[in-house]
């Protein structure tokens, strides 16, 4: 099934996304099972979202660069002639400039010597240049090639107008989207991961389902693994339960995270089993 807020692929069974953390049943629950104080709310920390990042000195011409925002690029980067300008950012910015020079140039009809507010751009065009020609993988150098007669003109503006080159000589690529494998996982998807991974795979065997039920009665000691696992859960002291689940080892939690997610689907009543899951993914996160 796909989540109900980020659309990632997620297993049927879980009621929290692992990705984004967003109830698949559209409502909140709040199941205070581990005591007066202790509610499921509070045993599963939601994840704050990372602080929002500083404006980089030249935006990725694969995200969405507005007119206003390729303008602020320009001046704040008026005579850097390092780094490396986006296509997007580059060719709006040159709209805006070229508008203006145009401007100008009406303007010196009536004025004469209007005409020399154009030199205020010659130094920041050259910079704007050198950067849309690193993110190509050319030298700055690469513009003297338009000092040769229509030819060379035609030779810089196909230069200036090829995309990015990907990660070169001049830093990281401006233009080219992360893909998934280059975004750190978070927590949560670390634990989704590694729950996926661990045996037992095929979770319906007599080895395989052996394992699940030695894992969970070592957090739930009314469990034996034939009967109901929400029965022997509410035959136990829940805040016992929540000891277990502190003292177990990583890996035993990892096979009881995926003991829990295999057998909610079966239980009548899931919330429960849900509510220690929550707990052994809270205690997941502080391990790994």
């Amino acid at each position: 099934m796909k989540c109900i807020q980020c659309g990632r692929e997620i297993s049927a069974d879980y009621l929290n996304c692992p990705y984004c953390n967003a109830e698949q049943d559209g409502g909140e629950k709040t199941i205070g099972i581990w005591g007066s104080n202790a509610s499921l709310s509070g045993a599963m920390h939601t994840p704050q979202p990372a602080a929002a990042a500083q404006p980089s000195a030249s935006k990725s011409a694969g995200e969405a660069v507005g007119f206003g925002e390729a303008i602020g690029l320009f001046f704040r980067n008026y005579v850097k002639f390092s780094g490396r300008s986006g296509r997007r950012e580059f060719w709006l910015a040159m709209l805006f400039v070229w508008i203006i020079i145009l401007l100008i140039g009406a303007l010196s009809v009536v004025f004469p010597y209007a005409g020399l507010l154009t030199l205020a751009f010659f130094l920041p065009l050259i910079a704007a240049y050198s950067r849309r020609l690193h993110d190509t993988g050319k030298s700055g150098w690469y513009q003297l090639i338009a000092l040769i007669p229509i030819a060379g003109v035609i030779l810089l503006i196909i230069a200036l107008a090829k995309p990015s080159d990907g990660d070169n000589r001049f830093g990281p690529a401006s233009g080219a989207k992360k893909t998934a494998e280059e975004i750190p996982e978070t927590p949560d998807e670390r634990i989704y991961r590694l729950t996926q991974e661990h045996e037992p795979r095929n979770c319906n065997t007599p080895n395989g389902k052996k394992m699940l039920d030695s894992a969970l009665s070592q957090i739930i000691p009314t469990y034996s693994g034939q009967e109901a696992l929400a029965s022997a859960v509410i035959q136990c002291n829940m805040q016992d339960i929540a000891a277990n689940i502190a003292a177990m080892d990583t890996d035993t939690l990892f096979v009881i995270n995926k003991a829990l997610r295999h057998y909610r689907v079966q239980s009548s009543n899931p919330d429960i089993i849900d509510a220690i899951q929550q707990k052994v993914i809270t205690i997941l996160r502080e391990k790994i």
